[in-house]
């Protein structure tokens, strides 16, 4: 109890005083005076906790008031006793005796009225609780609303030792009444090898820096940093993996630490047990953390028995075709003997040769004494005219030699080496359909070389080339500037076969026009690549473009469709040809035209 000047003590009786779990305290007592307003009565005072000492703060409240000025009845109230409620820890329960005519009891339940904002940290705790491994730790800060006015936010202040001070923003949806809890995480660094004492603050609630009540925004809390000890890793290998299986075991160890741990394997999910079974060869790393975070690593390397390796041989050749003669080796190598060997994969034999063998690919197998399986692939040939065993005669319909000049048709060819061995086989020679060539002209006005022809081929073996005078052939089937008169052309295949037709370039008066259509327009001329088409006086029949080069080899073909007798079309050339002179070929029925332009 603060202390009380002696002047009140004179006239204060039987005092009963008790303080609750927020540190309010509240005190009754029983007075006696003769002064009028103030006859002998049964009242309190108190405290809050972060009122200064020695004083009495609150408001002197009569809980019975007396009738009448002092008299005999000196002592006129008794028995006085102050408790605190067990269930909420804030309610003062009140009780005694006063005489006034006769003596009355009375009991009264009292509660210190709040201040409009306090927030007070009610307790701390770590969210793993035990000793921190590293250097940060994540706290929960449990705060209770002891004011009358919802909290919404505030700022919480920790700071660790004499460290720097770190403030933390925090949001409340909780903390809406009288005595409401939230609880706000933290995560606090800075911490060191041992016992780290932390405190944290609410400095700041609701904007308001302080609140009305700060003796109970400070709390702290000892987290300790180690303690334990390290964690002291090890591992033992209980079986390697055979041959290629994943059957390798290992158990890892730990000492040291915070019992229980976990155990991963390369960054793996961690799991309870510290066996880790069906492991392959490899190397592997592998951590072990204790209760506290606490961690060690290691490796570990998982190595299989050495591979075996299979080689194969043929002994003995195949003497002709369709015969079983051939004869292969197997040999093994690598692995531990002794070695078995199979031809199929399922049945295995101690000797390593296969004999019997006809033309074919064959995969064999050589197995050691760890059941480990090495294989090799090997082709069997028979015997043919580029092989066998020289001389050979060849035979085509019982005539033997050398075979030119043959015609189409079908032959029986028969072949004989020294070793009697005989193949019998039939051929057909086939010839190409028969080489024609075509083509189409555009006139000339008289006395000018403007004309064109536009040659094409069918049949034959393609390529093709192209001639006007059956002497210099070229690849471009398009010639150009020529007078008005009559020209034999020539196609030529690609097995020298010769195709000719006379071709005659019209001699046009003045502007005559020779051709049922024009090319109206292209443009524009030069261009980019990309030009308008303009044709009219077209018939219904698809219109055959072609685009040549300088050249007059074709670098392009499409087909254009006429609607009423026009077309109106957007040609776009392809970008991989380069900028040059180009000429477009328009050909319907036996009506053609060339245009000239040029591509930048």
């Amino acid at each position: 109890m603060d202390k009380i000047s002696r002047r009140h003590l004179r006239s204060w009786w039987m005092p009963a005083i008790n303080i609750d779990k927020n540190g309010n305290i509240i005190m009754a007592y029983s007075t006696s005076s003769n002064t009028a307003g103030d006859f002998p009565s049964i009242k309190m005072t108190g405290r809050k906790p972060c009122d200064p000492l020695n004083t009495m703060t609150m408001t002197e409240t009569t809980i019975v008031s007396g009738t009448s000025s002092k008299t005999g009845d000196t002592r006129w109230g008794d028995y006085h006793h102050m408790s605190v409620d067990d269930f909420d820890g804030v309610t003062f329960y009140y009780s005694g005796v006063y005489h006034n005519t006769s003596t009355k009891t009375n009991v009264s339940a009292i509660r210190m009225n709040p201040d409009a904002i306090d927030a007070t940290i009610s307790s701390i705790f770590q969210v793993t609780p035990g000793n921190v491994c590293g250097s940060s730790s994540q706290l929960g800060i449990v705060l209770q609303n002891l004011g009358t006015t919802p909290i919404t936010n505030g700022v919480i202040q920790w700071q660790v030792g004499n460290g720097t001070l770190t403030n933390v923003n925090y949001t409340s949806t909780q903390l809406t009444t009288t005595n409401s809890l939230d609880t706000i995480l933290i995560n606090v660094t800075g911490l060191v090898n041992g016992a780290n004492l932390v405190t944290v603050n609410t400095t700041t609630v609701n904007g308001t820096s302080p609140d009305e009540n700060t003796c109970n925004d400070t709390k702290t809390l000892t987290v300790t940093v180690g303690g334990g000890g390290g964690v002291s890793v090890s591992s033992t290998i209980n079986a390697q993996p055979s041959c290629d299986s994943n059957s390798g075991q290992v158990t890892l160890e730990a000492s040291g630490g915070t019992a229980p741990f976990s155990y991963s394997l390369n960054n793996g999910t961690p799991q309870s047990s510290a066996v880790f079974s069906n492991l392959s060869a490899a190397t592997y790393i592998y951590t072990i953390t204790d209760n506290a975070g606490c961690s060690g690593s290691g490796s570990f390397i998982l190595v299989p028995p050495a591979n075996v390796v299979a080689s194969v041989t043929q002994t003995t050749q195949i003497a002709c075709n369709g015969f079983q003669t051939g004869v292969i080796n197997v040999s093994a190598s690598g692995g531990q003997s002794a070695y078995s060997y199979s031809i199929d994969g399922s049945t295995y034999q101690s000797s390593s040769a296969f004999n019997g063998l006809s033309a074919g690919t064959y995969t064999v197998y050589a197995k050691d004494a760890n059941g480990c399986i090495g294989e090799a692939t090997i082709t069997l040939t028979s015997v043919n005219v580029s092989g066998g065993t020289p001389n050979y005669i060849n035979t085509i319909n019982s005539s033997n030699g050398s075979f030119t000049n043959l015609g189409a048709g079908s032959y029986n060819v028969t072949t004989t080496d020294a070793n009697g061995c005989i193949q019998t086989f039939s051929t057909t020679i086939t010839e190409p359909n028969s080489l024609v060539a075509s083509g189409i002209s555009i006139g000339a006005p008289i006395g000018t070389a403007t004309g064109s022809i536009t040659m094409s081929a069918n049949g034959g073996l393609s390529p093709y080339t192209y001639s006007i005078n059956g002497t210099n052939y070229y690849s471009g089937s398009l010639f150009s500037n020529l007078a008005p008169g009559t020209y034999t052309c020539y196609v030529k295949d690609a097995n020298g076969c010769i195709s000719s037709i006379e071709v005659v370039v019209e001699e046009l008066a003045g502007n005559e026009q020779l051709d049922s259509f024009n090319i109206i327009n292209l443009y524009p001329n030069p261009n980019k690549g990309i030009f308008e088409l303009h044709i009219t006086g077209l018939s219904n029949e698809n219109v055959s473009c072609k685009l040549f080069n300088i050249s007059g080899q074709v670098v392009s073909e499409f087909i254009l469709k006429p609607t009423n007798g026009e077309i109106k079309q957007t040609i776009e050339m392809s970008r991989r040809l380069a900028a040059g002179t180009y000429y477009l070929g328009v050909y319907q029925l036996n009506s053609a035209q060339i245009k000239q332009f040029v591509k930048e």
